[in-house]
């Protein structure tokens, strides 16, 4: 975990910044939001098994587009998986990460998501 951090502190070394405790709590409140959604996918794996089957048998179906709302969507409405988050099923943060995770596991496909920029793009 700390070369995550350490990834992610570098990429904001060059950033000016009028209000050093603004810029240091924005920089702690996306490291808490990468760690958890980090954590989730540990602690949860069977969403990632499911965003990835999914995934592949949309492709499969010959679409070479997709979003990951749409993959979330379906596990949250089409299957019985828990989750150990008790606000949500899935939380809608873990779209880009599920996506970019894809991207990086099935490099083939890596445009089968759109992205815009994101605090995971260095993931």
């Amino acid at each position: 975990m700390g070369r995550m951090k350490d990834l992610y502190m570098e990429q904001y070394e060059n950033i000016e910044c009028d209000d050093e405790n603004l810029y240091a709590n924005q920089l702690q409140e996306e490291y808490q939001i990468m760690h958890k959604e980090r954590l989730f996918d540990a602690e949860n794996p069977e969403v990632w098994e499911l965003f990835e089957k999914f995934t592949n048998q949309y492709i499969a179906r010959g679409n070479d587009r997709g979003s990951a709302e749409m993959i979330i969507n379906v596990i949250r409405w089409h299957t019985d998986v828990q989750t150990n988050d008790v606000q949500f099923k899935i939380n809608n943060d873990m779209k880009p990460y599920y996506a970019r995770k894809y991207a990086k596991h099935h490099p083939d496909r890596k445009d089968f998501f759109s992205f815009r920029k994101s605090k995971h793009d260095e993931l």
